[in-house]
Formats: structure tokens, C-alpha cells, sequence
């Protein structure tokens, strides 16, 4: 008998398979099938500029791929608002225009970080020795490196 209720139980599981897998494509098709009458009705710019404020909003990251950044935002309606190889070079675009963004951004801070400390070894009046030596060696890619954290004990020491 138990043989008998194995088999009852397992195609039982697989009708229950086969429902929620026929769900999931029906859901899938109407999700479709309401985006492509958006896509009719919204011109591209607009479709576009809402696809970015979903990436920007889900905080996809400047330095991922599309298959790493995919679960974060394929559950948005925003997502189908594109076709799929739209979708993919505005994603990449995105991407690209984010890391040159960030890009900036790390190097400007740098360079005000440089120019913090430069000004602080002038505050304290430390001898022009010093400040000499450190416009020389802050050329080197090293000294950037710990610039930040010179500057960060020197602010608590003074503090």
C-alpha cells in the first residue's frame, strides 16, 4: 500500500508543479503583455529615463555585469518597459556612465584631501623642509594611499 500512496502523493507534487509552473508563465505573459501596450504608448526618452531611475534606485552597481545585477531589478514594472536588447544597452550605458561618475568623484576627493593637508602643514607651521618633501613624494601613487589616514589622525589629534 505504501508504494501505491508514494505514487498518489508524487504525481499529486507534480500536478502541483505543473500548476504553479502554468501560474508563473501566465503571469509572466500578461506582465508582458501590459508592458508592450506601455511601450506603444510611451515614446523611448521616457521609457529610458524611467528604466535609469530604476537601476539608480536599486542601487545597481557601477562595477557589476548585467547577470550579477539582473535579480535586483527584474521584478520592477519598470523593467519591461524596454525591449530586452534596449533593456540591455541601457544597463550597460548606465554602467558605464556610473563608474566614470565615480571615477570623478574618488579623484576629486583626493585632490581636496591633498589640499587639506597641505594646508594643515601650513597651519601648524611646520618648516618648509617638510611641506617641500611631501609636494615631492605626493606624486607618487603610495602616498595617496595614506593621505586620508594622515589627515584623519592628525584632525583627531588636534581636536
Amino acid at each position: 500500500m505504501k508504494e501505491g500512496m508514494d505514487k498518489s502523493a508524487t504525481n499529486t507534487d507534480g500536478k502541483v508543479k505543473d500548476l504553479r509552473t502554468s501560474l508563473r508563465e501566465t503571469n509572466a505573459l500578461e506582465a508582458e503583455a501590459k508592458a508592450a501596450k506601455e511601450r506603444a504608448t510611451l515614446p523611448l526618452d521616457v521609457r529610458l529615463k524611467q528604466f535609469r531611475e530604476m537601476l539608480t534606485e536599486k542601487k545597481v552597481s557601477a562595477f557589476s555585469t548585467w547577470e550579477k545585477e539582473l535579480h535586483k531589478i527584474v521584478f520592477d514594472s519598470r523593467y519591461l518597459l524596454l525591449t530586452s536588447k534596449e533593456r540591455k544597452a541601457a544597463f550597460e550605458n548606465h554602467v558605464k556612465e556610473r563608474a566614470e561618475e565615480e571615477r570623478k568623484e574618488k579623484k576629486t576627493k583626493m585632490k581636496q584631501i591633498k589640499e587639506d593637508f597641505m594646508k594643515f602643514l601650513e597651519d601648524v607651521h611646520i618648516s618648509s623642509k617638510y611641506v617641500k618633501l611631501v609636494r615631492i613624494w605626493s606624486s607618487r601613487d603610495f602616498f595617496h594611499k595614506y593621505l586620508y589616514l594622515l589627515i584623519s589622525l592628525f584632525q583627531d589629534v588636534l581636536q
